[in-house]
């Protein structure tokens, strides 16, 4: 059972204030038959089950609409009824797209969360990674950059565990490394309408009935 908990919290992307809504996920063990039954196809690939899940947590559930850099501060923590205070820096832990992702925590060295303090770590929308299992040839699959069905992720953060973080790097000695000859980058364009998929033109085909093109 999920809970909407009272407040808004506010997340700042690139200097983007982006307000959601933290949920709390009660960790309950019991899955309807109905549910189960749909998700039976998919539970042969690891990366899509909630082995992730340790039932002795807390989780508390957010959306993602954009890729970026997010952080999470200790004022919207405390607003969203987590108890801040309590938890060790440590053991923070985020999970997206069913697995772990590392975050870095800044001011956590004191071995406590302080007013100060706050979370940050890269996080992707939804995309079309999913989609592909909806498939019965899942090379058939069409863009694994746009999903069809919505463009929100949904992330996990949680703590009680010991939690994956980046790794600083201190090496600033850049002599001994070979140029690189080029670089590539990849642009996508996705011809939407407000969320809608782009027919284009039609033409009359039976009974003034159209077709797109």
């Amino acid at each position: 059972m999920i809970k909407s908990l009272p407040g808004k919290v506010n997340f700042n992307r690139k200097g983007v204030t982006y307000c959601g809504t933290f949920l709390r996920l009660c960790g309950e063990k019991n899955i309807g038959l109905l549910v189960f039954l749909f998700l039976l196809p998919f539970l042969s690939f690891s990366q899509y089950t909630n082995s992730w899940i340790n039932y002795n947590q807390p989780y508390y559930k957010f959306p993602i609409l954009q890729d970026g850099v997010y952080r999470i501060t200790y004022n919207a923590l405390v607003s969203s009824g987590i108890p801040a205070t309590s938890i060790d820096p440590d053991e923070i832990q985020m999970f997206g797209r069913g697995q772990e992702i590392p975050v870095y925590v800044a001011g956590g060295q004191d071995g406590s969360l302080d007013s100060a303090d706050y979370i940050e770590f890269h996080a992707q929308r939804n995309d079309g990674y999913f989609d592909r299992e909806a498939y019965d040839f899942p090379e058939n699959h069409g863009n694994p950059y746009y999903s069809l069905f919505n463009d929100t992720a949904f992330y996990f953060f949680s703590w009680g565990s010991v939690g994956l973080r980046f790794q600083n790097s201190t090496d600033t000695d850049i002599t001994g490394i070979t140029p690189a000859d080029y670089f590539m980058k990849e642009n996508s364009i996705y011809y939407t309408n407000n969320g809608n998929y782009l027919f284009g033109q039609t033409y009359p085909i039976l009974n003034g009935e159209t077709s797109p093109q």
